[in-house]
Parts: C-alpha cells; sequence; structure tokens
C-alpha cells in the first residue's frame, strides 16, 4: 500500500469523525464531531509519524492478518496491540450511572388574573348570600311573632300575618339565587382552571393561592405534543428562563389544564414554580421526566462515539485485538456531556479514544476485501 493511499484512510477517519459521511447532523452534534475530527487527525498523523509505509505493509499481509473473528453475525477489527498504542487506542470500562430521561418543551408563565376576578366574585356572592340568610332569619322570626299574636286574638291584621309570610318567602327565594350562583361561579372556575386551583382560589386561606396572588410563586402552564402524555408518577418539572439545564429549577405539578378555550391537541398540564417571581406571559424552557423512576446504564464519553452511515456507533473490545462495532442510542445525553447507553455488559469495555481509527481501519478493510475479490 503507498503512503499516499494510507494518507486517504487518514483522511476517511477524520472525514467519519467530522460528520461528512452524516450530513445531516448539526448543531451540538456536528460540533462534537468536529471536535473529534480534530482528534482524530492528530492522532493519525502521530500514527503515520511513527509507524511509517513499510511496517503498514507488512501489516497488511494477508499470511500475518490472523484469522477473521465473527461476533453475532458482525466482522470484528483485528489490530495488534503496537497498532493501537500507535493509533492512541484506549478502551476502559464504563461507569454505571442513573437518569430520568427528559423532554424539552416550552411552557408559558400564566396570568392568574381572571382566577382572581373570579375569587373576588366568588366572595362578593357569598357574603350577599350570608346577609340574605340573616335577613332571611330576620323575616321568619317576625312572621312567627305576628302569627302568635294574631293567634291571641290581639290587634294584628291577618293581611299584616300574609305580607310577613310574602315578605319571608321573597327573601328565601333570594336567598336560594345568591347560594346558587356560588355554585355556578365555582363550576366556572373549575372549567377554566381546574378543580385544583379553583378549590385554592376559593378557600377562605390557601398559602399556595396566596403565593400566586403576591407573585411569590408563578403559575406555569406547558403544553405536550399529542403522542407525549404526562407520565403517571411524575410529580415536577424543571424550568428556565435562560434555557439552561444546569440552572434549571424544580416546578411541582398542580394539575392537568383544562381543554376549554384551547385548541391545541395534547395534554397541557399547570406546574407551580415556587419562589419565582416572572411576567405574566413570559415564555420559559421546561423538561418534563419521561419516566418516574430512574433509568440505568453505562455512560460512554463522547469521545467513544463514531458518526457514520446514518447511524452512531461505538466499538467494543472482544478480545485483545479484536473490536467490534455496536450502535449506540444517543437520546440520553448527562450533564457532563457523556451519554447514558444500555448496549453494553458490566463487563465489557468500550474504546474511548482512537474509535475514529478503528472505523477507519474497518472501511479500510471492507475495500481490501473487495480488491481481492
Amino acid at each position: 500500500m503507498s503512503y499516499l493511499r494510507l494518507l486517504m484512510w487518514v483522511a476517511i477517519a477524520a472525514a467519519v469523525a467530522a460528520g461528512l459521511i452524516r450530513p445531516d447532523i448539526s448543531g451540538p452534534l456536528l460540533a462534537k464531531a468536529r471536535v473529534q475530527a480534530g482528534v482524530a487527525w492528530e492522532q493519525a498523523v502521530v500514527w503515520l509519524q511513527a509507524y511509517g509505509e513499510p511496517d503498514y505493509a507488512v501489516y497488511e499481509d494477508d499470511d500475518e492478518a490472523g484469522p477473521a473473528l465473527i461476533i453475532a453475525g458482525v466482522l470484528a477489527v483485528r489490530l495488534d496491540e503496537e497498532i493501537q498504542a500507535l493509533g492512541g487506542i484506549k478502551t476502559a470500562t464504563l461507569d454505571v450511572v442513573s437518569l430520568i430521561p427528559e423532554v424539552a418543551l416550552v411552557g408559558e408563565v400564566v396570568d392568574i388574573q381572571p382566577l382572581i376576578d373570579q375569587r373576588a366574585a366568588y366572595r362578593e356572592a357569598y357574603f350577599k348570600a350570608q346577609a340574605a340568610d340573616i335577613r332571611l332569619d330576620a323575616l321568619r322570626a317576625e312572621h312567627r311573632r305576628l302569627v302568635a299574636l294574631y293567634d291571641d286574638d290581639a290587634n294584628v291584621a291577618q293581611k299584616t300575618v300574609q305580607q310577613a309570610e310574602a315578605a319571608w318567602r321573597v327573601e328565601r327565594a333570594e336567598r336560594n339565587r345568591l347560594w346558587d350562583s356560588l355554585d355556578t361561579l365555582r363550576q366556572r372556575a373549575t372549567r377554566d382552571w381546574g378543580p385544583v386551583l379553583a378549590g385554592w382560589a376559593f378557600e377562605r386561606e390557601n398559602p399556595a393561592f396566596e403565593a400566586l396572588f403576591h407573585r411569590r410563586d408563578s403559575l406555569i402552564l406547558v403544553h405536550l405534543p399529542p403522542d407525549l402524555p404526562l407520565v403517571p408518577g411524575v410529580t415536577q418539572a424543571f424550568t428556565a428562563s435562560d434555557g439552561g439545564r444546569q440552572g434549571a429549577s424544580a416546578a411541582s405539578h398542580i394539575s392537568a389544564a383544562p381543554r376549554s378555550g384551547r385548541a391545541t391537541p395534547g395534554e397541557a398540564h399547570f406546574f407551580l414554580a415556587a419562589n419565582t417571581s416572572l411576567p405574566a406571559a413570559a415564555r420559559l424552557q421546561v423538561w418534563l421526566p419521561q419516566r418516574a423512576k430512574s433509568l440505568t446504564g453505562r455512560a460512554l464519553p463522547a469521545s467513544a462515539v463514531v458518526y457514520a452511515l446514518g447511524r452512531s456507533w461505538t466499538y467494543v473490545q472482544v478480545d485483545e485485538e479484536y473490536f467490534v462495532r455496536r450502535v449506540v442510542d444517543l437520546s440520553h445525553p448527562l450533564p457532563d456531556g457523556r451519554y447514558l447507553i444500555q448496549a453494553l455488559a458490566a463487563d465489557e469495555a468500550a474504546v474511548v479514544t482512537g474509535a475514529v481509527v478503528l472505523y477507519a481501519e474497518e472501511f479500510r478493510s471492507q475495500v481490501r476485501n473487495e480488491d481481492d475479490d
């Protein structure tokens, strides 16, 4: 093999790490891929300088390459220990970590003034109903007094007794109307805000509602996608106005938000952000747990990932000189930049540096086999 061709494989390794074989990636993934590209290029240059063309030609000899090893139907990549050292290939048993997977959503601070107005209307109606009770009791007592006087042949006309009876009956109707209006106001608030928030508002003294009223806490409304209902057992989400997960604060789940006046599909839920005063209608980032209990797996460093063929891969060492490529799911990033994966067993070692060198060797071997055919 010529030195120029060897340089081509170095370029392949760098291209794989840069994500050029997977042009659909962008954003943070592309940034990580470009970092990997730089590391891969530096490792490859060191490899070329230390190894050179003559020794590589020896390794190219099929008679000394050793028998092929197939693991679960996958052809393993073979590199002897000397070449592993030159390529900067290092393996490690990954740390066990736990994580509660989250989905990033957008929340909105809710203006509770309409609920405050409904609360004020309820209290006004309540006091009016109580006053009606007092008046009704007084009119009934007056009617009973006049009836007693009339029965004792006192100087009380029957018409006076009848007027007193009519007066308390009219007052009773008014009193019933006022108490019924309380039920109507409560039902309307429950329809608009749900039973929990409405219950807080209509209690005589409720600390949670008082904190919202005085803007010590904030009410957050979160809309969920149609295919993503709230997982049973999830009691909190995490919110941040600047979009940073590490500085996010916990917000406790209150209740589902009623669908009244809402045209968006999917569920919506109210969360309470304690000790947070935010302006109404402000939008903020929300991270919602996707399971009630934590997920346990292994922490895979970003340096161990190869982006190729539209997927994410890592290499697992199966023998001193043999490695196999395995698909990994990167949908569970950890705060420190690693990924929680469940593709490795407890006793398996992953290639944490030099994975792109292995991919380049695997790709080179495939082309060599095609040339031999």
